[in-house]
């Protein structure tokens, strides 16, 4: 997987079809939901992060598959 902005992560996540509940109700919209919006922000982070040169080297790994830099968040040793 190449390295990708939190914008791009949070809208890959808007094009899939799952179903979310939280309390016993249906989430129709999860990205846009107050309840998890933080913790897609946090997630968002991670990825824009990995863009900062300041944090290039903590933030990202090279893949074993393909060689190639990609974010640590996402990185299966």
């Amino acid at each position: 997987m190449m390295l990708m902005s939190g914008k791009e992560y949070v809208d890959s996540l808007k094009g899939r079809k799952v179903e979310v509940y939280a309390f016993g109700e249906k989430i129709e919209k999860p990205c846009e939901h107050p309840l998890l919006k933080p913790s897609l922000n946090s997630i968002a982070a991670t990825y824009d992060i990995a863009f900062d040169p300041k944090y290039t080297q903590l933030a990202t790994a090279t893949s074993h598959l393909t060689g190639k830099k990609i974010n640590r968040f996402t990185h299966i040793h």
